[in-house]
Order: structure tokens, then C-alpha cells, then sequence
């Protein structure tokens, strides 16, 4: 018998296909093992807020399962000063028409303020990030995915400008 809660590996074509239970009462919702799903703009926006519980610090683990795109999102992201000390599973995702604005006195911003801190880690791997905007007026260090990297890994990590090239 599967404990439901473990993903479920189903070869379909090949490919190897996770399955999680996304239900708020699962135990170590958040961990490594039981990552927060990531289906659009709305959930990633409130996901990445709330998870800081008020300290804009967030070490929860995420997968995105979708592509998600900005384009009927009202305003800009409010993640610009979020610090990610967690993990973001991309899982071959794109962000898109995400619009990173702000012209408040920032130290660093972007799609995340920053990513990892000397004392805790953080990962982001599998994403690809198309904006529509990256404008802070007002800030020091700016980049799409952070403003600042510290104690972080990126792998295959994607940024695309408005002409669909890749950025490095």
C-alpha cells in the first residue's frame, strides 16, 4: 500500500510524471518531499507572501506545474522585495508577462529581492522568466530572477526579453 502523500512515478512516455496531493491538512506541506503548487499568477503572488508570514523571508519549497503568465494579473509583482531561502522547482515552467516595477528605495529587486542568505540556502532550478517590464528606479541591485544571489543555486534558469531571445 502507497502512502498517498508520496509522488506517485507513472511512465507514460517515457518520461518520468510526479503527482502530489495538494491538500492544505497534508503534513510538511511546504518540505522538499511535499512542495506548494504553483498554478498561476494569483497563487505564486499569495504562495510567496504569505509564506513569509510578515518578515518577507520565505524558506517553503515550491513546484510550479503550469506555465503561468502575468498578462490578466492587475499591476505589478510584489515579490520584488521577497527574500527566497527555500525551493523553487520550475519543472520546465515559464513566467511570463510578469511585469517587475517599483520605484521604492529597494537594496535589491527583482522577480525576488534575493535569493538565499548567508545562513540559509536556497535553490531555483527548471524556470524560465519572460517580463514584460523590469524597471526599480529606486534600487541598488537589480537582475529578473534577484537582485541579489547569496548562498543560492541556479540551474537552467532562463530569462527572455521582449524579442524572445535569451538573455545572459
Amino acid at each position: 500500500i502507497r502512502n498517498v502523500l508520496d509522488p506517485i512515478k507513472v511512465d507514460v512516455t517515457g518520461e518520468e510524471v510526479y503527482m502530489y496531493t495538494d491538500s492544505p491538512n497534508a503534513p510538511n506541506k511546504g518540505t522538499i518531499n511535499n512542495p506548494k503548487i504553483i498554478s498561476d499568477a494569483t497563487t505564486f503572488e499569495n504562495e510567496m507572501t504569505n509564506g513569509s508570514n510578515g518578515s518577507l523571508i520565505n524558506g517553503f519549497s515550491y513546484r510550479f506545474i503550469s506555465d503561468i503568465s502575468y498578462s490578466s494579473f492587475e499591476g505589478y509583482s510584489s515579490l520584488s522585495n521577497v527574500t527566497m531561502t527555500g525551493n523553487i522547482e520550475g519543472n520546465g515552467m515559464t513566467i511570463s508577462d510578469i511585469g517587475l516595477f517599483s520605484n521604492s528605495k529597494y537594496t535589491s529587486a527583482g522577480l525576488f529581492g534575493q535569493i538565499g542568505t548567508a545562513d540559509k540556502a536556497a535553490v531555483v532550478k527548471n524556470l524560465t522568466i519572460s517580463p514584460s517590464l523590469v524597471a526599480f528606479n529606486n534600487s541598488i541591485s537589480v537582475g529578473v530572477l534577484a537582485g541579489t544571489i547569496n548562498n543560492a543555486s541556479v540551474y537552467d534558469v532562463k530569462i527572455y526579453g521582449s524579442d524572445d531571445e535569451a538573455l545572459t
